[in-house]
């Protein structure tokens, strides 16, 4: 999927995407090879008319622009600027979102794997309990998700893969795996949602934004239907876990990163600048404070303190951040998601 996503995103020829298959396969392990005719790949892909859209951003604020595909012109609700689409498609000013749902409904075909979420779901439904902490699902916060039925859960992840080293050039993708899913089965079965290119990181909440509507509606209207011994089933999807790194997980959340004035995701220690021992740089660093305790942010006060934010903000206080919040992520009115707790590395 993302090789075909970046021959679409680069418009190669069918000859140049064959060539770059070829490449591919020469560094594959021995025994594991992809197929070198496109045909061959679209054909492990499953049938779909909608399986990907097109999401414009504008080029000079990078907020979403209204999905299109004619050449009208698209304008920018924040800096007023229009565009052709001809012309954000020729600067590469778009996105690409996958039909997860068709993805699910695809992988879960897979007998081996329809038999395990339905074995393990069973296995939740009926409080039966693991030997310790085997799995997500042995967790305190997965198991105040309370969910029910034949519903289900999926981390969804995001970082950067540079395409050359020696250019900024990078793949950003959003990537899904189910939770309740044994983990050889779910690394085995990771899905892309989302593909963003380009020569700088992506503004999260115009990369995030169809994300939310495709999550609100599997979790609430649009079921995702699989069958377990001729038996249809129905089950909504949400997801309540984002993997990323510290950089990365500081922009999806709309903080200060790791290396600034409250820069932790998880408390509210402020942190202090340090020389190192040879006085050639200075580290920004969280002292040991011993008995003292350090006030844990949770997802109340951290909405708390974007609304205080705000409203300094329209009061005319010049802040940059308040408590290390810089801007309210998407990520807030995620089903079912913490903004806090919901991170991990």
């Amino acid at each position: 999927m993302l090789l075909l996503g970046f021959i679409a995103r680069h418009k190669l020829s069918r000859f140049t995407a064959q060539a770059l298959l070829h490449l591919v396969n020469f560094f594959m392990p021995e025994n594991t090879t992809l197929p070198t005719n496109l045909l061959h790949i679209r054909k492990k892909i499953p049938a779909h008319d909608s399986i990907t859209t097109t999401h414009f951003y504008c080029p000079k604020c990078q907020d979403n622009l209204q999905d299109s595909r004619t050449d009208s012109k698209l304008k920018c609700d924040n800096c007023s600027a229009s565009f052709p689409s001809c012309q954000l498609l020729k600067s590469g000013s778009y996105f690409l979102y996958f039909d997860i749902k068709a993805q699910l409904e695809a992988v879960l075909k897979n007998y081996e794997v329809s038999q395990n979420l339905y074995s393990n779901l069973n296995r939740r439904n009926e409080g039966i309990l693991s030997d310790g902490f085997k799995e997500i699902t042995d967790g305190e916060m997965y198991k105040g998700l309370r969910l029910t039925g034949f519903d289900f859960s999926c981390i969804f992840n995001t970082d950067g893969v540079p395409v050359f080293k020696s250019s900024k050039f990078s793949i950003w993708p959003i990537l899904i795996s189910i939770i309740e899913l044994d983990f050889t089965l779910r690394k085995r079965n990771i899905l892309t949602l989302a593909l963003w290119f380009g020569n700088s990181k992506p503004k999260f909440n115009t990369f995030f934004k169809p994300f939310l509507r495709i999550a609100n509606d599997l979790s609430s209207q649009c079921f995702v239907n699989w069958e377990h011994n001729n038996v249809l089933i129905r089950s909504r999807v949400i997801f309540p876990i984002c993997v990323a790194d510290s950089p990365a997980r500081c922009q999806c959340q709309g903080t200060k990163q790791f290396n600034g004035t409250y820069g932790c995701s998880w408390c509210f220690m402020k942190g202090e600048s340090c020389m190192t021992m040879d006085k050639q740089f200075k580290k920004w660093i969280y002292r040991h404070q011993g008995n003292s305790s350090i006030k844990p942010r949770n997802q109340e006060n951290f909405v708390d303190h974007l609304n205080q934010f705000r409203q300094r903000i329209d009061d005319g206080d010049n802040l940059t951040s308040f408590f290390g919040i810089k801007d309210g992520s998407q990520l807030l009115l995620l089903p079912r998601f913490n903004i806090v707790q919901g991170f991990c590395i």
